[in-house]
């Protein structure tokens, strides 16, 4: 198990929109948070070895992440690749 953990430049109202699914999606292994500064959210995870996945912050009618002041996250399209072991 290990995390993904996203800083944002401001802080958050501390609603979350972590979308996708599918094979290529992380799996979550435990309940995401945020920090105390509402900057720092982390999500844990697993994850295999030699594998790609993708995701994305906010997307469609899924549109948590919003600053403090309401304005929401523009979606972000994340994709990563784990090494081998």
């Amino acid at each position: 198990t290990t995390a993904l953990v996203i800083t944002f430049d401001r802080a958050m109202q501390g609603g979350m929109a972590v979308v996708g699914g599918g094979e290529h999606f992380p799996k979550t292994a435990g309940k995401a948070a945020w920090d105390a500064t509402g900057t720092v959210f982390t999500m844990p995870v697993e994850l295999k070895a030699d594998w790609s996945y993708e995701l994305w912050l906010n997307r469609g009618k899924f549109d948590s992440f919003r600053g403090k002041d309401g304005t929401p996250l523009q979606p972000v399209h994340v994709t990563f690749t784990t090494r081998a072991k």
